[in-house]
């Protein structure tokens, strides 16, 4: 009889479902014939990357939304149509899925399509998803499913199949729930399967393996179950018992798949213990030694699997293990407090791991500890003990995985089901987050458990360890999104949007955020409505009741509603709404980034007033649509643009008080002339600010020791309103009305202070200055009038040489308690070769550690920094191609009209007086310059900032600009 498989999106893409493989064997040896639609890889590898990161499991939850299900399936009507209607020509009698949390509403979508089309075809569902019985009975009453499978399928799926081709369908089976009319048949639990060698090969030769992301990779499950029970675990509830293959079985299978995939040369056990039946794992381990003896390395594959502690994991059997191939072992060590290990169920003592992990790594292996946080009943003092059995452990370490989700309540878990028992607040059903409880004492939420995760990370970072994120996406994009989540589950909603926004503005592609962005848009935009109805009232007060319906209605209609008070504030859960103007910038700013996603969105909401617009509203406007056009282009990849850069670097160079050792500039350089800028580069420039978001001055010297200096910030604060402003200065000018000019919330300044130390000898030593105390000064007078206004914002500034380094952790401090923005480290670069015993190339180790203790500080001072990655660190992974934008974004440039991409860039030779704008943006240094980034060569390949492998390289740090006929270095663009 003809049987289809099919696994629905979404699931791993890694390499085939094993779950799917393993029914296929067990069909195809009771003489059936079968059919493979792996839907879920088929789509994969057709969508692009902006809709691949719905296949990160972080993104699984969005695959339960029946919203996302069906918007999904109708932009994939065609592909998924197409496939069906060729599965159902070859006559198949039955369709069987294989469901997980993540595919079951797509399954279901299928199942109803498939029925649809062919009425008598029989649909199978089956998986773990349906092993807890309320979800199998829930399912078994759909009228597109004909029986739902509640325990292992191997023997059952046989039995099933038998009575559909023998005309005795539906009746009872053991483990089958199935449809008998209206009524429903259960067939009682599934019988345990004890003897896995009964069980037959996984079969893939229906597979389409040459989609699947890793090629090298076999799938092999040797066991099933755990001889454990901890209680976050639901495994225990999953499978009752354990069972594993013998080890001839487990070899002799892996021998039959390598026959038949010859390509595949290592073998990825998902076994939840592969080392729960130590006889079993030390045959297997001695069967491939004796094939090396006779075969050498003919049938090589290397493997891995997940274990637990236990002392019967000797030396030895290690040993052997390694010299069988054995590459990679991965424990569950959860916890370093004894008390928390009493708790979780886990039955080992850390003084047993830590001679495990020690064994493990002197014979050879990869070796990883999995990690949890904030488990109910772990206090500070438990998380200070993991840390400790961090430190003791590392020496034995390859890497650790701080989980991503901290402790989650998991379904079927006995936590979750006796969740009063541990502490937990109990909340509605309705209310209930697997991530996002709460102790009932208010000790432990997922605040609290956020910070020991990033803690743990900042400590494995520092003692050298690769401390694996465990997301597929981008780590920070992640923090931001699940905090984002997280506000939102608490009805801080302000919150969560600031922080979608930022997690989208890292990549404008991630269709997940898009979709978590798009609904928060619209409550803006009709909190805006709502506001500028209730600004109506106040101007109109005969209409004032007709124009606070209006605002009523409108909030009214808002997915997470807001409420008008009776003195007409706005409250969105409690919480009030900032007035029109804050609110249209937060659209503005949702908006741009949903239009570069390619999102289709009405604008925000003009205006009421004023009715006419003014310059400053029509460069803002401007300024709007050229960022989300330009945003759109980089999200595209073009190389050729139709927007004008976001941001833009003007040089003004100007005397300098100081000396820094790193400085990039000649001896003798000329400062900038205002009237020649207004003559010269004004004319071609004018257009482009215009339109610019961001206006950076850099330069060498400080801006506010020319005489003009007020005069050249009123100019651009006049001609360009649009823009916020940036300017990198050292804080040491004493007079005090000129810090005042950057405190105007209109002109929005960030002001970014090179200070590079945080004591004044080291101060004095880097840049020569000699008044550390007027800097200081200078610097609490900005923070206070930040703390009390909101601007400027201050990011401060430390170039990293061989003179200042041991000051980093300090500079940290300093940042705390000054409370600025941003902390930003980067690497000293060399432009002349008197400047190379500054670089830090030669002094990795004691970099890498100081870098470490910093990012550790910064961590637990909860700071935003932007710190450089480690030399040859395991942080320090290389970046994916095409991360940078730079080159689509903004553009550097001199008072002689010299162009830059970025200010790591070498030579470009461009120039916008000679060559114009236009010519200099899509001329081929720029294109190739973004096409080289979007490959991941050229100046991408040697980019420490956007690829932290090159870092390494040891020219990676100089940079080498000459002018034209010239032989010493120009020094004169952007730094």
């Amino acid at each position: 009889m003809k049987i289809a498989l099919i696994q629905a999106p979404v699931w791993w893409t890694v390499d085939a479902p094993l779950g799917l493989a393993q029914i296929a064997g067990s069909l195809k040896a009771a003489g059936h014939e079968v059919h493979v639609l792996d839907l879920n890889i088929l789509l994969w590898s057709r969508a692009d990357e902006s809709e691949k990161v719905l296949w990160n499991w972080e993104n699984f939850q969005r695959w339960n939304d029946p919203a996302h299900v069906a918007d999904f399936f109708r932009r994939h009507q065609a592909l998924i149509g197409s496939e069906v209607a060729a599965l159902l020509a070859k006559d198949v009698k039955i369709a069987g899925f294989s469901v997980c949390a993540g595919a079951n509403l797509a399954s279901l979508e299928l199942a109803k399509l498939m029925k649809a089309a062919a009425p008598s075809l029989k649909i199978f569902m089956g998986g773990q998803f349906f092993f807890r019985q309320e979800t199998a009975l829930r399912w078994a009453q759909e009228p597109a499913i004909d029986a739902v499978f509640t325990g292992a399928a191997d023997f059952a799926v046989r039995e099933a199949a038998a009575a559909v081709q023998d005309g005795t369908f539906p009746r009872p089976i053991a483990g089958v729930i199935c449809r008998g009319g209206c009524a429903l048949i259960d067939g009682g639990p599934a019988p345990r399967i004890t003897d896995l060698d009964s069980t037959s090969y996984s079969d893939f030769t229906g597979f389409p393996m040459e989609l699947y992301a890793n090629q090298l990779h076999l799938p092999f499950q040797s066991s099933r179950g755990c001889v454990w029970k901890c209680k976050f675990c639901s495994s225990c509830n999953v499978w009752a018992g354990y069972a594993q293959m013998s080890g001839e079985r487990i070899y002799a299978e892996i021998m039959h798949q390598k026959s038949l995939l010859p390509g595949k040369y290592h073998v990825e056990f998902y076994d939840l213990t592969g080392n729960g039946n130590i006889a079993s794992l030390s045959r297997f381990t001695d069967l491939i030694l004796e094939d090396q003896k006779v075969n050498a390395g003919k049938n090589f594959f290397g493997w891995k699997i997940n274990a637990i502690i236990r002392p019967e994991m000797t030396a030895d059997l290690l040993s052997r293990m390694r010299k069988a191939n054995c590459k990679d072992i991965i424990y569950g060590l959860e916890s370093g407090s004894r008390k928390v290990l009493g708790l979780m169920g886990k039955k080992y003592d850390p003084g047993v791991a830590l001679q495990v992990l020690a064994d493990s790594k002197a014979a050879g292996m990869h070796t990883t500890a999995n990690f949890m946080f904030g488990f109910p009943g772990e206090t500070e003092q438990d998380f200070k003990e993991t840390l400790g059995v961090l430190r003791s452990a590392a020496p034995s370490l390859d890497r650790v995985y701080a989980s991503a989700t901290f402790t989650s309540l998991e379904e079927g878990s006995y936590l979750t089901a006796n969740r009063k028992e541990f502490g937990i607040l109990e909340t509605r059903a309705d209310l209930f987050h697997n991530l996002y409880w709460e102790a009932a004492d208010g000790s432990n939420d997922y605040l609290v458990r956020l910070d020991r995760y990033n803690r743990f990370r900042a400590l494995a970072v520092e003692l050298g360890l690769n401390a694996y994120k465990g997301v597929q996406g981008d780590l920070e994009q992640e923090r931001l999104s699940a905090l984002g989540q997280f506000y939102r589950y608490t009805g801080r909603h302000l919150e969560a949007i600031d922080c979608l926004l930022g997690a989208l503005d890292l990549n404008p592609g991630n269709d997940a955020l898009s979709a978590e962005l798009t609904p928060y848009y619209e409550d803006l935009r009709k909190l805006l409505l709502a506001r500028e109805n209730l600004l109506k009232a106040r101007r109109s007060p005969a209409r004032k009741q007709k124009f606070e319906q209006a605002a009523r209605g409108h909030l009214a209609a808002m997915r997470d509603k807001a409420e008008l008070t009776g003195d007409c504030a706005v409250l969105w859960m409690g919480r009030p709404v900032p007035e029109a103007p804050a609110l249209r910038r937060l659209a503005g700013r949702a908006y741009r980034l949903l239009q570069a996603a390619q999102v289709s969105l009405r604008p925000p909401p003009p205006a009421a007033a004023p009715e006419r617009e003014d310059a400053a509203g029509r460069s803002l406007r401007a300024a709007a649509s050229n960022s989300a056009e330009n945003a759109a282009e980089s999200h595209a990849g073009r190389a050729v643009l139709a927007s004008t850069p976001r941001k833009v670097f003007l040089q003004i160079d100007a005397p300098c008080n100081a000396d820094c050792v790193f400085c990039s500039r000649n001896e003798q350089y000329a400062f900038f002339d205002f009237k020649d800028y207004r003559r010269r580069l004004h004319p071609k420039l004018f257009p482009i600010l215009r339109r610019a978001e961001e206006l950076l001055f850099t330069g060498s010297g400080e801006l506010l020791l020319m005489p003009e200096a007020e005069q050249i910030l009123s100019y651009f604060n006049r001609e360009y309103p649009q823009a916020a402003k940036q300017l990198a200065t050292n804080a040491s000018h004493k007079e005090r009305r000129l810090w005042e000019l950057f405190c105007r919330p209109g002109d929005r300044y960030t002001l970014q202070i090179s200070l590079h130390s945080a004591t004044p000898a080291v101060h004095r030593r880097v840049t020569k200055l000699t008044d550390y105390d007027a800097v200081m000064e200078n610097l609490s007078f900005l923070c206070a009038h930040r703390a009390k206004h909101g601007w400027p914002r201050l990011n401060l500034m430390f170039v990293m040489t061989s003179e200042n380094l041991g000051d980093l952790p300090e500079f940290v401090r300093l940042g705390g308690r000054l409370g600025v923005d941003k902390l930003i480290a980067n690497h000293a670069y060399i432009y002349r070769p008197d400047q190379a015993p500054l670089s830090l190339q030669s002094r990795r180790a004691e970099t890498n550690q100081v870098l470490a203790e910093a990012v550790k500080l910064a961590a637990e001072l909860k700071l935003n920094t932007s710190f450089p990655p480690l030399f040859s660190g395991a942080a320090a992974a290389p970046a994916a191609p095409g991360e940078c934008r730079e080159a689509w974004a903004q553009l550097m440039i001199n008072s002689s009209g010299d162009v830059l991409p970025c200010d790591l860039y070498g030579q470009f030779g461009r120039n916008i007086i000679r060559d114009g704008f236009w010519r200099v943006w899509n001329g081929p240094e720029y294109v190739n310059c973004r096409k080289d980034i979007l490959v991941g060569t050229g100046c991408y390949a040697k980019c420490p900032r956007h690829n932290p492998a090159s870092l390494d390289l040891s020219d990676s740090l100089t940079i080498a600009r000459t002018q034209p006929g010239a032989d010493k270095p120009e020094g004169g663009l952007p730094r």
